[in-house]
């Protein structure tokens, strides 16, 4: 998804063109190119540099108040700076922004379930998973909140059962 905009090479908006943006970032084969996405940006800035990617994010909601998207990587973000106060909430708009999302509401119950709300973190997986059984990040999330919340009848239940047991293989 890329386009020309005066007369250089744009990368696409959406964040599955992380890895063309890292290569025009650094040379290679898009050199050239600029990055115009603040949330690609913030996905190619280097995992170290929190403040900056932060800023990426921030500055993308503002463009861009209602990106599901943006929001839930944000909340990654701040989830793995250990900021799980602050994840949850982002978390929790991008599930408000897009309810249906299996995945989002899989990563909002694993963000409960480590801001220690094990029970509202067990209702909330079980019921994305009742969606889409299926979904492989909903079923290890839904194992790790089993296993890790002390619950390890609830893990063993559920690798005993063949369907559970071939979405995570």
């Amino acid at each position: 998804a890329g386009g020309r905009q005066g007369g250089e090479a744009v990368l696409g908006l959406d964040h599955l063109d992380a890895p063309r943006a890292q290569r025009a970032r650094h040379g290679g084969a898009h050199e050239g190119c600029v990055v115009r996405d603040e949330h690609a940006q913030a996905l190619v800035t280097p995992p170290i540099a929190w403040a900056e990617r932060e800023a990426y994010f921030r500055q993308g909601l503002r463009v861009d108040p209602n990106s599901q998207n943006t929001r839930g990587f944000y909340a990654g973000l701040l989830l793995s700076a250990g900021r799980i106060d602050e994840a949850m909430i982002e978390e929790e708009r991008s599930v408000a922004l897009d309810p249906l999302s299996t995945g989002k509401t899989s990563v909002f119950a694993f963000i409960k379930f480590a801001r220690g709300r094990q029970d509202g973190a067990l209702d909330l997986i079980r019921r994305a998973r009742s969606t889409r059984p299926a979904h492989p990040l909903a079923a290890h999330i839904h194992l790790t909140i089993a296993t890790w919340g002390g619950r390890p009848k609830d893990g063993e239940a559920l690798l005993s059962d063949p369907a559970f047991a071939s979405v995570i293989a």
